[in-house]
């Protein structure tokens, strides 16, 4: 079981923007909380293929969204 635990891998959010963007798009996140190293915020979630994906898709947005502005 130690060996399956080393390799998942997490992602850590910081961006509430991004967290609902990721849950409009049917992605959970494992937990929500706040930092105790600087007090903010975070929602984690496995590291998966399909996280990489929409946030690839978030980044292309957002710059399409900045250069409209």
């Amino acid at each position: 079981m130690k060996a399956e635990l080393k390799n998942i891998r997490f992602f850590y959010c910081y961006d509430k923007e991004l967290e609902r963007y990721l849950s409009n798009h049917g992605l959970r996140y494992i937990t929500h909380s706040i930092s105790v190293q600087n007090n903010l915020q975070f929602w984690q979630y496995f590291q998966t293929t399909e996280l990489s994906r929409l946030i690839d898709a978030y980044k292309k947005l957002k710059k399409i969204e900045y250069v409209k502005n």
